[in-house]
């Protein structure tokens, strides 16, 4: 659950977002629909915990982002336009790395290496386990950013555009949330929140 309150962004005179408040419910998406500038990725990035609001309350989970923030941001995944990955690492490493910073790995390498092996095939990359991530194209590496989205525990999402992948890996995107938690992501037209069951203009 993603839960937003009277949210305010303003830099200097400049108010980039003003007065924002939604839900976004368990087992819910919600997709922000508007031109560039209207504030669509700086509300998320508030949500996200990278921006501080100017005024405004945002709950992720039940938790609230000020008070608790290390919580809230540990029940998300958040995924960027461009995930950063480390390129040196392995598809299979790259992961397990990021598995370890959720706490999966708890000291049980079979079950890291089980989850590991399921995202790997849930996005269609398992032949590439073994290979250097420099050498993914750039909609192998938004797949294999997407992991930041299911690998916690009890995630809700909060991420970018989609629209700017395969139709693979959109469909993927708004297919892999975890039941009983809700999603919020930005899209620039009507054309790609055919997946969303709530879409807000912005």
């Amino acid at each position: 659950m993603i839960a937003i309150h009277d949210l305010v962004k303003r830099y200097g005179e400049f108010t980039a977002v003003d007065g924002v408040t939604l839900e976004a419910k368990a087992g819910e998406i919600h997709g922000f629909l508007g031109p560039n500038g209207a504030g669509k990725t700086t509300t998320i990035r508030m949500v996200a915990g990278l921006l501080q609001p100017t005024a405004g309350r945002i709950e992720v989970n039940g938790y609230d982002l000020a008070d608790a923030p290390e919580e809230a941001k540990r029940s998300l995944g958040f995924i960027p336009d461009r995930p950063f990955i480390y390129e040196k690492l392995t598809a299979g490493e790259f992961l397990r790395f990021h598995a370890g910073l959720y706490g999966i790995d708890d000291g049980d390498r079979g079950d890291t290496d089980a989850r590991v092996a399921e995202m790997l095939g849930l996005f269609e990359l398992t032949p590439w386990k073994d290979e250097l991530v420099e050498a993914f194209s750039h909609g192998m590496k938004q797949r294999l950013g997407m992991w930041r989205r299911v690998s916690p525990p009890s995630p809700s999402g909060a991420g970018g555009r989609t629209d700017g992948g395969p139709g693979s890996t959109r469909r993927q995107a708004h297919q892999t949330g975890v039941p009983g938690h809700g999603r919020a992501g930005r899209c620039h037209s009507d054309e790609h929140a055919y997946a969303r069951s709530r879409p807000g203009n912005v």
